[in-house]
């Protein structure tokens, strides 16, 4: 019989499906150099990477001061 294991954990999972595939793909500039992460995961630890993901590349909450200065433009 096979075992399968998340790869975060390692908690033991009943079969394949259990197992969430978990990946970034990365650009960097201005070298454009490209690396790739990739992992399967049990649902917990799936969530738990998506909140800390999404919470690490939310925009910082707003202040009185940012109010203030406004938006910075790109310029071309």
């Amino acid at each position: 019989m096979v075992r399968y294991y998340c790869d975060r954990c390692g908690n033991e999972v009943e079969n394949l499906d259990a197992l969430m595939e978990f990946s970034i793909d990365v650009t960097e500039r201005p070298n454009r150099s490209l690396w790739h992460w990739r992992a399967e995961v049990c649902q917990e630890c799936y969530e738990a990477l998506k909140e800390e993901i999404a919470n690490r590349l939310a925009p910082p909450p707003t202040t009185e001061e940012n109010k203030k200065k406004g938006v910075r433009k790109v310029t071309p």
